[in-house]
């Protein structure tokens, strides 16, 4: 049996712009970017209160609810602000009494002056003291009289959206 090539017509491809081609690189690069973020990185959110039951509670409900995300219990904010260069943390949750007359808001600037970017979420039980969190520079605020709903809320869509 023998073998024939055929010969066939040389096709012409349509021209493309510059600035198409420039367009498809961009993307491309974008998508390479994006695709090569670890899946599953490990996250890290911190639960500063003197309630470590209450912690223990916010971590399995986060931990059920956002793949990946570990929370990271802290009683005192020096012990919080001395592990800040050592761990990236993507967002602090705040109590307001912590006890021994420490408040919540005071740790605030204390964690600015080492993470300017931090994403600080005041969590209290105390509606009032809300304004005092926003105040003093939280990004937000959860009544936590209201459940973990609002929180987790405010994970899903200002820190891992």
């Amino acid at each position: 049996m023998e073998h024939t090539l055929k010969r066939t017509q040389p096709v012409s491809l349509p021209k493309i712009s510059w600035r198409v081609v420039v367009l498809i690189l961009i993307i491309a690069l974008v998508g390479a970017a994006v695709s090569t973020k670890p899946k599953n990185q490990k996250r890290y959110v911190v639960m500063l209160d003197d309630d470590l039951e209450y912690s223990d509670v916010i971590r399995r409900i986060i931990a059920m609810d956002l793949t990946g995300v570990q929370v990271v219990p802290f009683v005192t904010c020096d012990a919080l602000v001395s592990t800040i260069p050592v761990r990236k943390y993507e967002a602090y949750i705040l109590d307001y009494n912590l006890g021994d007359g420490m408040l919540g808001t005071l740790c605030i600037p204390k964690i600015r002056s080492v993470d300017p970017q931090a994403f600080i979420i005041g969590n209290s039980m105390n509606r009032a003291t809300e304004n005092t969190f926003l105040e003093k520079g939280a990004n937000a605020f959860c009544d936590a009289s209201e459940g973990s709903g609002m929180l987790i809320q405010i994970l899903k869509t200002s820190v891992f959206p």
